[in-house]
């Protein structure tokens, strides 16, 4: 099972969503998870994952499907040697389940870590990093999954529902 998580952030809580999907190519989800959580702290640049490994962590443990792979709204790496979110989440759940980030804008730190990739007809590329399952692979994987636009159908929908 693919899971894909979304947080969005409020005035005094976070609505985190994960959209269950069974492979790469599902059109529709499996399975959808909302909750909410309280706030883990004020944003501190280059310490993101502070705030949102948390929320995460709080999700993950509310899905009872086994999980063989975690997609999140952030950079896996920020660098070469400068883990972000998606190193952090990987090593809490024991290097067990590969974590592949796709963030919609780019940091130019992470150049030589990340896979560019272009869907749909977008002239903006996402960029794909992961830990535990190589990149070029995760990149695919992402170019692979269902619709017609920049942003994957079920990825798309883990964002909204945790607007909504």
């Amino acid at each position: 099972m693919i899971a894909c998580f979304d947080v969005h952030y409020r005035e005094d809580h976070a609505q985190v969503a994960a959209v269950l999907l069974e492979d790469w190519t599902s059109t529709e989800a499996f399975k959808t998870y909302v909750i909410q959580a309280p706030l883990a702290g004020e944003y501190e640049p280059g310490q993101f994952y502070k705030r949102e490994l948390p929320i995460l962590q709080l999700m993950i443990a509310e899905i009872k499907e086994p999980l063989d792979y975690l997609v999140v709204d952030s950079y896996v790496y920020l660098a070469k040697d400068r883990p972000g979110l998606g190193v952090y989440l990987y090593e809490s759940l024991e290097e067990k389940v590969p974590v592949i980030g796709v963030a919609k804008t780019h940091f130019r730190a992470a150049e030589e870590v990340e896979s560019g990739i272009l869907r749909g007809q977008s002239n903006k590329p996402l960029f794909v990093t992961s830990i535990g399952c190589p990149t070029e692979w995760a990149a695919e994987q992402i170019q692979s999954m269902a619709g017609g636009y920049r942003l994957p159908e079920l990825i798309k929908l883990a964002d909204q529902l945790s607007k909504s």
